[in-house]
């Protein structure tokens, strides 16, 4: 079979993702019979001319009008930074704590964390799916903040969740956002979400940011908060010189696996 030249395979790859929405190195190299470094180089390429953004082990298409990372991308791609992140997350909670945790896939996988590790501690959520995966732990004090319910990300918001979070002493917020920017800070996809991390960050006393790489140099619809109200960063990005000059201006210590280590 006759070598196919890059501009065929970058037709074929923007294709695949059309029809797909999302793809992975080793399905494209096996699909286009090249190397994975070869699938490598052609993803960076379409990633510069903005069809596509990459992610570990692969990457999903960039819709012209939500640019979120999907759902299902973020729950099949982003489990061993997930997992990363929530170690290190894990490692900052004491016994004793008052910690609360969002709505986000990135606040299950602490609460996984926090099972694994049998944490004796106090949680607070808006969370109905970080509640029913806990319930059963004898360890755990458990606190649903109530409201109206949205079944997109089976989440308690609204005016009545906001007044709950208000009779709660908080130590540590663990808060995960759609993306990060240094111009608009904290940014959500949806207000109310949003509004809802914002009260938690005002009642905590420390705030953990955790973001994957994904999230910087991103900005959504709604703004959260700026850095002044983040104590840490925990993330697994390669932060460029700007972002590391720009964080300890901010006085946000940045905790990751090789500071930690």
């Amino acid at each position: 079979m006759a070598k196919m030249l890059k501009m065929e395979r970058l037709l074929k790859i923007e294709t695949y993702l059309n029809e797909n929405k999302k793809c992975t190195v080793i399905q494209l190299a096996d699909d286009l019979g090249v190397t994975l470094e070869t699938v490598r180089r052609d993803l960076d390429t379409l990633e510069k001319k903005g069809v596509l953004k990459r992610v570990h082990g692969g990457a999903y298409l960039v819709d012209s009008v939500d640019k979120e990372v999907p759902i299902d991308v973020r729950t099949e791609m982003f489990q061993e930074e997930k997992n990363l992140l929530s170690e290190i997350c894990a490692k900052q909670i004491v016994r004793g704590d008052n910690i609360a945790l969002d709505s986000s896939t990135t606040s299950f996988h602490i609460a996984q964390q926090i099972k694994q590790s049998q944490i004796n501690c106090t949680i607070i959520t808006n969370s109905i799916e970080i509640v029913h995966y806990l319930q059963d732990e004898p360890y755990l004090n458990l606190i649903l903040i109530g409201g109206r319910f949205r079944g997109i990300s089976h989440s308690f918001i609204g005016s009545s969740a906001i007044e709950m979070i208000d009779n709660y002493v908080i130590d540590k917020f663990f808060i995960s956002c759609s993306g990060i920017s240094r111009e608009w800070g904290l940014t959500d996809n949806n207000q109310s979400e949003g509004e809802v991390r914002r009260k938690f960050i005002n009642q905590s006393n420390l705030n953990y940011l955790v973001v994957d790489r994904t999230k910087f140099d991103f900005r959504t619809v709604y703004k959260i908060v700026d850095f002044d109200r983040i104590d840490f960063i925990i993330t697994e990005a390669n932060l460029s010189k700007e972002w590391i000059n720009f964080f300890e201006k901010q006085e946000v210590t940045i905790l990751s696996q090789s500071t930690l280590s």
